[in-house]
């Protein structure tokens, strides 16, 4: 799944803001296409045929990861790409990725797995979801 660019303009001066206008590639959003969906604020996991990945930016200049798979083509601007790298059950920086994501194999039958998630939790990017537990959330769940 392509992560989405800021609904609106970055500012050239600061690409840091935005500017009161709407990117053109997002017009769509605006015009109606698509469904929201819920954006969780945790880390940005995938399951690939039923392997656990996580999300890694290679930032302008670097060496892409060995297996990596690229989510898109590399930011005209800031020449960031994101790129899916497989979770290892024996690296510690993956700890976190395998709670959530064992907690989720309990949950859901194997052939309804494979998609994007958030994963969330008291040990994830400061936990601002609050929660009290680590897991996957859906990034599909759908505003009603």
């Amino acid at each position: 799944m392509k992560k989405i660019s800021t609904l609106y303009k970055k500012d050239p001066n600061d690409l840091s803001r935005v500017i009161n206008e709407i990117a053109p590639e997002n017009k769509w959003v605006i015009d109606g296409e698509g469904i929201p969906t819920r954006k969780f604020d945790g880390t940005a996991v995938a399951i690939i045929d039923g392997e656990l990945y996580k999300r890694y930016d290679v930032k302008k200049g670097k060496q892409v990861p060995a297996n990596a798979i690229p989510c898109q083509e590399p930011d005209e601007i800031t020449g960031h790409w994101p790129h899916w790298i497989k979770c290892d059950r024996n690296n510690p920086a993956d700890k976190w990725h395998f709670v959530g994501f064992d907690k989720l194999c309990k949950e859901v039958p194997s052939e309804f797995i494979d998609g994007t998630y958030e994963l969330c939790g008291e040990k994830i990017q400061g936990n601002p979801e609050d929660r009290k537990s680590t897991r996957l959330n859906s990034s599909h769940d759908q505003i009603s």
